[in-house]
């Protein structure tokens, strides 16, 4: 019986892996570091992450959705940090910032429902432009405008290996 069930949680994984692109929800915790999952910071505890993200791009989406590639190049990083706390097993809230704080994501995991072997969770999230920039008010990029973001989370155990060594 657990097979099968390990077989269904791999198909559905894959499945929903091939159409899900980086979640734009921050604050909420993940295992990998920017891979989201299901578990969630303990309850009563605060969870600190500092991250350098640096991006290339040759192109960008106009306001019609159609992708324009430029002969030049656009570099960016910056340090960015987020801190997440446990309001009880199942809730978490939290934020995440840059250090100049053009940008303001706040976000929330609950989990709906977890076993040993997979879990299903939902997240919400608010993403605030804050500056540092300068904004055309009649074109609405994602980099300047407010959005809300609402998501559902799976998680499965895939593989369990345990070695111990005797002596």
């Amino acid at each position: 019986m657990r097979t099968i069930k390990n077989r269904i949680a791999i198909a559905l994984a894959f499945i929903l892996s091939t159409n899900l692109a980086y979640s734009q929800i921050g604050g909420i915790s993940g295992s990998k570091l920017s891979a989201v999952c299901i578990d969630g910071v303990n309850a009563k505890t605060i969870e600190f992450e500092p991250s350098f993200v640096a991006t290339k791009s040759s192109g960008y989406w106009n306001d019609r959705k159609e992708l324009i590639l430029n002969d030049s190049v656009s570099i960016f990083s910056n340090m960015y940090f987020r801190t997440t706390y446990g309001l009880n097993d199942r809730i978490e809230v939290g934020i995440t910032f840059p250090e100049n704080l053009s940008l303001i994501q706040i976000g929330s995991k609950v989990i709906f429902y977890q076993n040993e072997w997979n879990g299903i969770a939902g997240a919400f999230g608010l993403n605030i432009p804050t500056g540092n920039q300068k904004c055309l008010k009649n074109v609405k990029l994602i980099d300047n405008s407010t959005s809300l973001g609402l998501g559902i989370i799976y998680s499965a155990k895939t593989f369990a290996y345990s070695y111990q060594s005797g002596r």
